[in-house]
């Protein structure tokens, strides 16, 4: 008499639901036998799921909980936004050399090093007081603002330095704030799935990783493919570049705005929220401090360097010299705009090639990893990068040009491994 029993359930989506039961009926809320840290039976499940006494039954096999249903689509739409966005920044900045080569190269130049410093200084600051959803919303706006600078450049060429330079500026800062804003609205929204759901973090995490990933990549190519077609079919004259540009600058706006529909997660604790947060001077120096302590970012510097490089070299001399190089020095205004046009069109195709190619050995070198290690796939990366300086060096730009797919499938092949074993860890 008075011996306590539990059985365990297992719940839809891997859980494991701890049942009581009792030989004598209770006389309290909690037995004297009871441990006090056990949670309450059916703690963390939808009521639907809890019978009268209060005690937990298995949900219907492959059931979700409307709670876990909301949380997924919320994601899901947030990563349409969010891809949709930086698919026509991408998209931007592989055409930069090709409307202007010096200024192309400036404007990247200046986009990633505002980037750089933004994201080691002021981004976590700037969410926390913004909250996520609101530094999502603003980032992805100042990144429009970055795109729409390329529309206005195009229809005022006059204007083209300051418009393209003020546009890099403010879109290296929303650059800066978007990834920490995403990263932190990613965790908050896996693990209040993880909660509704029934499931570990770390498989609501990996859940979440395939969805963001699916349209991240998606967008990134679709988008690329958009405006080679509206490059090649959109027009003679100056009119295909103006419609490239005007419908990135539209898709850019309308995800910003879209994006303030998504669910605000300032309100909501997750299971691991802690009620201590760090002081405005710990937020702006954990980036510098964890670049000089942590060794593993002394490991990831090479790599990163060889990426750097290599994505550079492609969008500034590649993307702007060597593909369908235009001669700008022609009297024939036509046959300028003509050359445009199909330099527009091959870069953007060129470009979807490498993301294309990088999405499709994803799960092989996924597959590879598992069985090899990391070292081994990162090594494969590193002769990637390698490749391309190598075969640059070697090869006349007329002759590259006819192995430039070549060229863009190795690439996409490096920062295929680049996307899944570094950039996971920055």
């Amino acid at each position: 008499p008075g011996r306590r029993t539990v059985t365990t359930t297992r719940l839809a989506g891997g859980g494991v639901q701890g049942r009581q039961s009792f030989a004598q009926p209770r006389v309290s809320s909690m037995s004297s036998q009871q441990d006090p840290s056990d949670p309450p039976a059916g703690a963390g499940l939808d009521e639907r799921f809890l019978s009268k006494e209060g005690t937990a039954t298995p949900p219907p096999a492959g059931s979700m909980s409307p709670e876990a249903r909301s949380l997924l689509m919320n994601f899901v739409f947030m990563s349409a936004c969010f891809s949709a966005n930086h698919g026509a920044v991408t998209s931007v900045i592989a055409l930069a050399s090709s409307f202007n080569a010096t200024l192309g190269s400036y404007s990247v130049g200046v986009l990633y090093s505002l980037y750089v410093v933004t994201a080691m200084l002021f981004a976590q600051t700037f969410v926390d007081w913004m909250t996520q959803k609101g530094a999502l919303v603003s980032a992805l706006g100042l990144y429009s603002i970055y795109v729409g600078s390329y529309l206005v450049a195009a229809l005022a060429p006059e204007t083209a330095w300051y418009a393209v330079l003020f546009g890099a500026s403010v879109g290296g800062f929303g650059a800066g704030v978007l990834w920490t804003a995403q990263g932190a609205y990613f965790k908050a929204n896996s693990r209040l799935y993880a909660a509704a759901r029934g499931v570990t973090d770390e498989q609501a995490a990996g859940l979440f990783s395939s969805v963001f990933a699916t349209f991240y990549l998606g967008f990134e190519v679709t988008l690329k493919i958009v405006g080679s077609l509206a490059s090649t079919y959109g027009g003679s004259g100056d009119t295909g570049k103006y419609l490239i540009y005007a419908i990135y600058t539209v898709i850019s706006v309308g995800a910003a705005m879209l994006m303030t529909m998504v669910r605000d997660m300032k309100f909501q604790q997750t299971p691991s929220a802690q009620d201590t947060k760090p002081g405005m001077f710990d937020k702006v120096s954990s980036a510098l401090r964890l670049l000089i302590l942590n060794p593993k970012c002394y490991l990831m510097v090479p790599t990163n360097v060889a990426f750097g490089f290599a994505a550079a070299f492609i969008t500034a001399y590649i993307q702007g010299s060597v593909i369908a190089p235009v001669d700008s020095d022609l009297d024939d205004d036509d046959k300028i705009s003509k050359d445009t046009e199909h330099h527009n069109s091959l870069v953007l195709l060129y470009s979807s090639l490498a993301i294309g190619v990088a999405t499709f050995l994803a799960m092989p070198f996924h597959w590879l990893r598992d069985r090899c290690g990391t070292q081994p796939i990162m090594l494969i990366g590193a002769g990637a990068f390698v490749f391309v300086a190598t075969l640059s060096l070697s090869t006349s730009d007329q002759g590259l040009r006819h192995i430039l797919w070549l060229l863009y499938i190795v690439y996409g092949a490096g920062r295929c491994i680049w996307e899944s074993t570094v950039r996971p860890n920055q």
